[in-house]
């Protein structure tokens, strides 16, 4: 017979009490690791010296009146490459495109054209992509 597998396994793993009794003895290590590094953090922020950073648009409008002149019409500018690339601008915000984007839900139809695309270039057959393209011709054939 042998004594050795009939014996109890000494447990390998440590309870909480054990992590309390290391916590307790390393205290003071912990302690002063803590405060070293909260007045090393300290005494860096204010030494470094402050920095800002901003942003502006500014925003061109053409020259002219809002008052119309005596005949009623108003006399056009003519050809402004500042207020033109000013109006580029904000349409290529993201304010305006947000807008068209949603309006036009894009994320969905784009997805699925790229979803088409993978799978045509990976050449392997993908259930979503097949649904995607058959309600895509089943729209185009109740349009007609």
């Amino acid at each position: 017979m042998e004594p050795a597998k009939n014996q109890p396994q000494p447990e390998t793993s440590l309870h909480f009490l054990d992590y309390w009794r290391i916590i307790r003895i390393r205290k003071t290590v912990i302690i002063s690791v803590f405060l070293l590094i909260a007045i090393t953090a300290t005494i860096f922020t204010f030494i470094l010296t402050p920095s800002y950073s901003s942003t502006a648009r500014i925003e061109i409008n053409p020259d002219g009146t809002d008052i119309p002149s005596m005949t009623g019409i108003q006399a056009s500018a003519g050809y402004d490459p500042y207020f033109i690339q000013t109006e580029f601008e904000k349409m290529q915000g993201e304010k305006v495109l947000g807008r068209v984007i949603d309006a036009l839900d894009l994320n969905n139809v784009w997805g699925k054209k790229t979803q088409r695309r993978c799978v045509a270039q990976d050449g392997g057959y993908d259930a979503t992509a097949q649904a995607a393209h058959e309600l895509e011709s089943g729209a185009q054939h109740q349009a007609d």
